[in-house]
């Protein structure tokens, strides 16, 4: 199954099983569109993937696909919603949910990456809350496939991914989702160091659920002292 999905993804040398790979294509269309086999291959890995020997072809996985062009469907014009949904956005959302479930130090620098050279969501705007695509969190694209990679860097807990944290929290063109999940795995950390961060950003902080999650981490920090 592992090796039929990271095949699908575009690793050339994973073998391919051909039952497997016609059950996992075989996809039907939503009301928000119809998912690809690259989108059912990522989120397949990300429910039965939990052999940290496939950590090296994820992570390179999740590398080729984030930096795919941002795509910016102008659904304002049409006022309609997708065909089919975006492979760029979805692919690194379960990717990136894969490298939390496995939890190994060897994805953070990949998982960093991404929330430090991928843009935030609100740098290309917001749907018009009228409009039928209204759903969706950002002109971009949902899922905020950022939030998945910083609710990863909390699942391997690893310290070399405060600062980047802390940067996510505080730049409010971040989805609520990504910073809310930058504050919950900081919290993770035990990190005395953003302790006294955490809390001067919590005083004032415009969401209610990130401030709480702040406010974790400076009580975990200060516990961990």
């Amino acid at each position: 199954m592992v090796e039929t999905c990271l095949a699908i993804l575009g690793e050339a040398e994973a073998e391919r099983v051909a039952s497997i790979e016609q059950a996992i294509v075989t996809t039907y269309a939503a009301w928000a569109g119809k998912p690809d086999p690259e989108n059912r291959a990522a989120q397949i890995l990300s429910l039965v993937c939990r052999n940290r020997r496939y950590e090296p072809h994820i992570r390179a996985a999740l590398e080729r696909y984030r930096v795919r062009p941002v795509v910016d469907l102008d659904r304002e014009g049409s006022r309609a919603l997708p065909h089919k949904l975006p492979t760029r956005h979805w692919v690194s959302f379960f990717l990136a949910r894969a490298l939390g479930n496995l939890a190994d130090p060897r994805s953070v620098d990949a998982l960093v990456a991404t929330l430090e050279q991928c843009p935030p969501e609100g740098s290309l705007g917001h749907p018009d809350p009228t409009s039928p695509s209204a759903m969706f969190l950002q002109k971009d694209f949902t899922p905020c496939y950022r939030a998945a990679a910083a609710w990863a860097l909390g699942q391997i807990g690893d310290r070399r991914a405060g600062s980047t944290l802390l940067g996510v929290i505080g730049d409010l063109t971040n989805a609520t989702d990504t910073r809310f999940a930058a504050a919950e795995s900081l919290a993770h950390l035990h990190d005395p160091a953003f302790s006294e961060a955490a809390r001067k950003l919590a005083a004032d902080y415009p969401e209610v659920s990130v401030r709480k999650a702040l406010l974790r981490v400076a009580q975990r920090a200060q516990s961990a002292e």
